[in-house]
């Protein structure tokens, strides 16, 4: 199977639901080297998820937690299994 260290994101609805959001754009082959881009970029990445998360989910959704996981592919259509979450970045419940 085909896996990748891969940057996520957990975007709360104003109804308080998660959204879960993977970058594949942005493969590493460790935790580390996806850890060290994200101390590097957070500002610009916190930014990015969030521009795509207003445009495609909803205009009010917040930025709650963002991390590097271990993305694995499986067979084709289904959805990718997401392990090993490394929480960088947490805002905790919205208020």
């Amino acid at each position: 199977m085909k896996w990748a260290i891969l940057l996520y994101a957990h975007l709360v609805y104003p109804t308080g639901e998660i959204q879960k959001v993977i970058s594949w754009n942005l493969p590493f082959t460790s935790y580390e080297q996806c850890e060290a881009f994200y101390q590097t970029e957070k500002e610009n990445l916190h930014k990015g998820v969030l521009n795509h998360g207003k445009v495609t989910y909803h205009p009010d959704i917040k930025l709650k937690e963002m991390g590097c996981a271990r993305g694995e592919m499986r067979a084709k259509g289904e959805k990718p299994l997401m392990s090993g979450e490394r929480r960088l970045y947490y805002k905790g419940d919205p208020a």
